[in-house]
């Protein structure tokens, strides 16, 4: 499978693990156990992606070019993106929350990453 984050080659996605949380609004009341508690449902669900993968270049060129593509996902005017899981064979609308790259030096075509992704259906003000 070809793994794309928007038009982005992003090569092959190792992991992909996936969180999906209700984030409920919990108060306990003062003297009662947990059965008492008062909860809440105001946020609504929200899913986090985190991907862990490698993408193998040709050249030094191509490296620091993939590099800085998975890095201009967070410049302060963030779109949202499609990608397709191969855990589900879904395609969803996300967006980057977080990159992390590593470069090795004893293997310099090689960069690894881990994307930590938001599904969304776009960003509001």
């Amino acid at each position: 499978m070809t793994y794309t984050l928007g038009s982005l080659d992003i090569g092959t996605v190792q992991s992909e693990d996936r969180n999906k949380d209700a984030q409920f609004f919990q108060m306990a009341l003062p003297r009662q156990d947990s059965d008492k508690t008062i909860i809440r449902d105001l946020f609504g669900v929200s899913k986090t992606i985190t991907l862990t993968g490698k993408k193998v270049v040709t050249s030094d060129g191509d490296r620091q070019t993939f590099a800085s593509a998975l890095e201009a996902a967070l410049n302060g005017r963030q779109i949202t993106r499609s990608y397709t899981s191969d855990l589900t064979g879904t395609t969803i609308k996300v967006l980057v929350s977080a990159v992390t790259l590593k470069y090795n030096e004893g293997a310099p075509h090689v960069v690894e990453y881990t994307l930590v992704l938001l599904e969304a259906r776009e960003v509001t003000s």
